[in-house]
C-alpha cells in the first residue's frame, strides 16, 4: 500500500475524548498483554525444572487518573489433572521499569496527542516438579477501556493472563512461543492493514495461528468500597478464582471470536500468523489471537494474546500544490505574462513531511525540446520561448511513502507591460497627496489601475489623489494589466509625517473649582508618538506629550498654547485665549475626639476645620447626618464607619473629606493578687474579671517557682482551683506567675502577668 496518510485530528479527537471520558480512578486503561516463560533446565531439586516467567501488561495512559500498574500484582499457580484445578501457591510480584510504545515508524502517521500507550514487565522464577499434570500460572484483572465497541460492559469486564505449561513441555524443558511485536497503536479505517502478527520459537517447532476468545477477569467493585469480592473483584485473589476462566462476550451478531471487527474485516493466516483487513468503522474492539505449538505432529503447547486496536479516520498526510490563477483537482493552470524566466510558487503540505521536490516541464508546441527541471521547493525555471508546456511537480519522488503530484499547465504569454508612478508633495502640508501613473506597455497596453495606498484604502484610478488619516511609513503598490492575465506591479515608499494645519484640543473641564486638575486631548491630525508636542498651561507650567493633564491651585483665567513639531521639522503652533476658568474651592478638613472610642464612650464631637466654607453637610456613616458646624454625635454600635464632610464655598465650590472611625467593644480583664482554696465558698478560684464580652484568642498559664506550668485554660470564665491541672493534690502555698494573653475584637494583641498567692 504506497499510500500515505495522516490522522483526521477532528474525527479522532472525538473518538479519544470518548476514550478519556470513559477513564475512571478504577484499572479500566488494560489493552493487551504478552505473558510467556522460559525453561532454563534442571531445578535445584531431582525431578524439576527452572522456569523463568515474564508477563508484559499494556495500559492506555491518556487519562493521568486512570490507575497504574500493580506494584504488588497478586499470581496464582494451579494445576490440572484432568477433572479439576488444584490449588498450588499465590504470591505476588513488582513490575519492572515503564516504558512508552512508540507509533508505528511511518513518517506520514500522524498520531495525535492524547493517544498514549505504555508496557511494563512482571518477571519471576519457579523450580517446579515434572508432573503428569498442567500447570497454569495467571494474574487477572479488571478493567478494560469502556469505550470498547465489541464487547458486552467492557467497564465491567477485566482481563485474565496466563500461561500454561503441559506435561509433555515439562518433560521436554520446553520455552514457550513469542511474537515478534506489538500491534500498531492506531490504524486507518477505509484503508488495507497488513500486520506481520507471527512468533518466534526457540527450539524451531510449528507453530498455527488462529482467533480465539480474550478472558474475562474482574470486576470494578461498584459500590463496594473493599473492591469487590471473588472473581468480581477489582483485584481477585487466586486462591478464591480458580480456573477455568471466563471468556468476553462480543456484542452479536455484529462481532465474534473470528470476526473481532465485523463479518469479513480481518483475516489471519494460520500457517505466516499474517494479519490482513480493511477496517471501515471508528472505535475500540479487542482481538484475541492464539498460537499452538507442535512438535513432530503433537501439540505441545500454547499461548494466546487479546489486544485493542484503535481504529481512526486517516488521510494522505502529503498534499503536493503550486500556486496558479485555477486548479481543478490535482490539475494546476497558470498563465505568465513577461520575459521567459518564471518564478513557480511551491504551496505543498505539510512540509515537515516532504523530503524533496521534482519539477519537470515540456513543451506542447516543440515537443522534441529537452525536459527542463528543477528540484529547488519554488523553482525558477528559463524557458527557451513563449508558449505552452506541460509538466508536474512531485513531493517525495520515487518514496515509498508520503509521494503526491500535482499536474501543471503552462502557458507563457510574451508583455511589455511595466508599471511605474511618480507623487508630488509638500512634507509641511497635509493636504491629499497627487500621485501620476508613468506605467508603459506597446504589446500589452495598459487598462486597469490598482493602487494600494497600505492604510486599508485602495483606488481604481489612474491617477488619484489620497489623503493619509495618520502619519507614518507608507509602502504604496501599484498594480497595472492590460484587462486580461498580463499584469505588473511596483511599489514605493512614501514617509509621510506633515505638520497639522489646525491645532485642536478639548478640556474634560472648562470651569472648575481650585485645586483642580484638568486632562487635555490633542484632537489635532495628524499626529502620533513621533512628533514632539509642547504644551503651555497658562501659570508658568509646561508640558510634552500628544495629551497633557496638569492641576491649577490658584483662580483665574488661563490660555492654553500648543505647539507641534513634526519628524520633518515643520512646525505648528495654537493659542486658546482664557480658554479654562477656575474659580476659587473651600477645604474641608476635621478632626474628632476621643480618639480611641469604645462602647464604654460611644458618643464623639467633631470639631470642623474647614475654610473658605459658609454649608457644611456631615454623614456619619450610620445613616445619620447633620448640617451643623461642629456636631456631636453618639454611636449605638461596633463597627468601622466613614465619617464624611462637605464643605461649601458661596460661589458653589464644593470640597470633601473622609475619615475612618472604629468604634471598638470595652474589653478588659483583671486579675486577682491571692485566693484561698479551702473549700469555704469564698475566693475558692483564682479567676479574672471584667468586660469579657468579644474577647478572642484566650489563654491563661500558670507556672511554679520552678517554671513548670501547671495550669492552662483558653476559657476567661474559668479558673485554677489550686491543684496541678485542677486534678490532684492542693499545690503548697507561695507565690504563682500567671500570664494572661488575649485579643480584641479588632485584633489587638494583649497580655497580662500577675502574681497568684496561694493561702490555705
Amino acid at each position: 500500500m504506497n499510500q500515505v496518510f495522516k490522522i483526521n485530528y477532528l474525527k479522532f479527537f472525538l473518538c479519544c475524548l470518548l476514550i478519556l471520558s470513559g477513564q475512571v480512578s478504577e484499572a479500566r486503561h488494560i489493552i493487551g498483554s504478552d505473558f510467556y516463560y522460559e525453561c532454563r533446565g534442571q531445578g535445584r531439586l531431582a525431578n524439576t525444572k527452572n522456569y523463568q516467567f515474564s508477563l508484559t501488561i499494556y495500559r492506555d495512559c491518556s487519562n493521568p487518573s486512570g490507575s497504574g500498574y500493580d506494584p504488588d500484582a497478586l499470581f496464582g499457580i494451579y494445576r490440572f489433572n484432568g477433572a479439576r484445578y488444584i490449588f498450588v501457591q499465590e504470591f505476588t510480584v513488582n513490575h519492572g521499569s515503564i516504558s512508552r510504545v512508540l507509533p508505528e515508524n511511518n513518517p506520514c502517521l500522524i498520531i495525535p496527542p492524547n493517544v498514549c500507550v505504555e508496557e511494563s514487565s512482571y518477571a519471576f522464577g519457579f523450580d517446579l516438579p515434572v508432573i503428569d499434570e498442567t500447570y497454569v500460572i495467571y494474574y487477572m484483572r479488571c478493567c478494560r477501556n469502556n469505550t470498547i465497541v465489541n464487547i458486552v460492559a467492557p467497564n465491567n469486564t477485566g482481563a485474565t493472563f496466563f500461561i500454561e505449561i503441559s506435561p509433555a513441555a515439562q518433560r521436554v524443558c520446553n520455552n514457550s512461543p513469542k511474537f515478534k511485536s506489538f500491534p500498531p497503536i492506531v490504524i486507518c479505517a477505509d484503508f488495507p492493514f497488513d500486520f506481520d502478527h507471527s512468533a518466534i520459537d526457540k527450539e524451531g517447532d510449528s507453530l498455527v495461528y488462529e482467533f480465539c476468545t480474550p478472558y474475562a477477569g474482574g470486576g470494578s467493585g461498584a459500590g463496594d468500597p473493599l473492591g469487590g469480592i471473588g472473581c468480581t473483584a477489582v483485584r481477585p485473589s487466586p486462591m478464591s478464582c480458580a480456573p477455568p476462566f471466563s471468556y468476553v462476550s462480543f456484542v452479536s451478531p455484529i462481532y465474534s471470536t473470528n470476526d473481532p471487527m465485523g463479518k469479513g474485516v480481518l483475516s489471519l493466516n494460520s500457517m505466516t500468523g499474517q494479519l490482513k483487513g480493511l477496517p471501515q468503522d471508528l472505535g475500540q474492539y479487542v482481538v484475541g489471537i492464539c498460537v499452538k505449538e507442535y512438535r513432530n505432529g503433537a501439540l505441545l503447547g500454547s499461548i494466546h494474546r487479546d489486544f485493542q486496536f484503535n481504529i481512526g479516520t486517516c488521510e494522505q498526510a502529503v498534499t503536493a500544490k503550486v500556486m496558479a490563477d485555477t486548479s481543478v483537482g490535482k490539475r494546476f493552470t497558470i498563465n505568465y505574462c513577461g520575459d521567459r524566466s518564471v518564478q513557480l510558487q511551491n504551496e505543498s503540505f505539510r512540509a515537515e513531511y516532504i523530503k524533496t521536490y521534482y519539477w519537470e516541464f515540456k513543451s506542447k508546441n516543440n515537443p522534441n525540446n529537452p525536459l527542463l527541471t528543477s528540484n529547488d521547493r519554488n523553482a525558477s525555471i528559463l524557458f527557451p520561448e513563449p508558449g505552452e508546456y506541460t509538466g508536474l511537480m512531485i513531493v517525495n519522488k520515487n518514496a515509498a511513502v508520503c509521494s503526491d503530484t500535482a499536474l501543471i499547465d503552462l502557458k507563457i504569454i510574451p508583455s511589455d507591460i511595466k508599471a511605474d508612478f511618480e507623487f508630488v508633495y509638500d512634507k509641511c502640508s497635509s493636504l491629499p497627496i497627487q500621485f501620476r501613473d508613468k506605467s508603459t506597455g506597446v504589446q500589452t497596453p495598459v487598462k486597469l489601475w490598482s493602487w494600494n495606498f497600505k492604510d486599508g484604502t485602495q483606488s481604481s484610478s489612474k491617477n488619484p489623489a489620497h489623503l493619509f488619516k495618520s502619519p507614518g511609513d507608507y509602502p504604496v503598490q501599484l498594480t497595472v494589466s492590460d484587462g486580461k492575465i498580463c499584469k505588473s506591479s511596483i511599489s514605493k515608499d512614501i514617509t509621510y509625517f506633515p505638520a497639522p494645519e489646525l491645532l485642536d484640543i478639548l478640556p474634560d473641564k472648562f470651569r472648575a473649582c481650585v485645586p483642580a486638575t484638568i486632562n487635555f486631548t490633542n484632537l489635532s491630525i495628524p499626529i502620533d508618538t513621533s512628533y514632539r508636542v509642547e504644551w503651555d498651561f497658562g501659570d508658568g507650567s509646561r508640558s510634552s506629550g500628544i495629551d497633557a493633564s496638569h492641576t491649577y491651585s490658584k483662580p483665574g483665567a488661563y490660555s492654553i498654547g500648543l505647539t507641534v513639531k513634526a519628524p520633518s521639522g515643520c512646525v505648528t503652533k495654537e493659542s486658546f485665549p482664557a480658554f479654562i476658568r477656575l474659580q476659587e474651592g473651600p477645604t474641608s478638613d476635621f478632626s474628632y475626639s476621643p480618639e480611641v472610642i469604645t462602647t464604654l464612650n460611644a458618643s464623639v464631637q467633631f470639631t470642623n476645620l474647614s475654610a473658605n466654607a459658609e454649608q457644611f453637610s456631615w454623614n456619619f456613616g450610620d445613616e445619620l447626618g447633620s448640617d451643623e458646624s461642629s456636631p456631636f454625635h453618639h454611636y449605638r454600635d461596633t463597627g468601622s464607619y466613614v465619617v464624611t464632610l462637605i464643605a461649601k464655598h458661596q460661589n458653589g465650590c464644593v470640597d470633601t473629606s473622609l475619615k475612618k472611625l472604629d468604634i471598638l467593644l470595652n474589653i478588659s480583664y483583671f486579675l486577682p493578687n491571692a485566693f484561698t482554696p479551702n473549700n469555704d465558698g469564698v475566693n475558692d478560684i483564682y479567676v479574672g474579671t471584667g468586660a469579657l464580652a468579644g474577647m478572642q484568642n484566650f489563654s491563661m498559664n500558670i507556672y511554679n517557682r520552678w517554671g513548670e506550668m501547671i495550669y492552662y485554660s483558653e476559657d476567661p470564665g474559668a479558673g485554677w482551683n489550686g491543684k496541678r491541672h485542677n486534678n490532684g493534690p492542693l499545690e503548697p502555698n507561695g507565690v504563682y506567675v500567671c500570664i494572661v494573653k488575649y485579643q480584641t475584637d479588632h485584633g489587638e494583641n494583649r497580655t497580662l502577668k500577675s502574681f497568684a498567692t496561694l493561702i490555705r
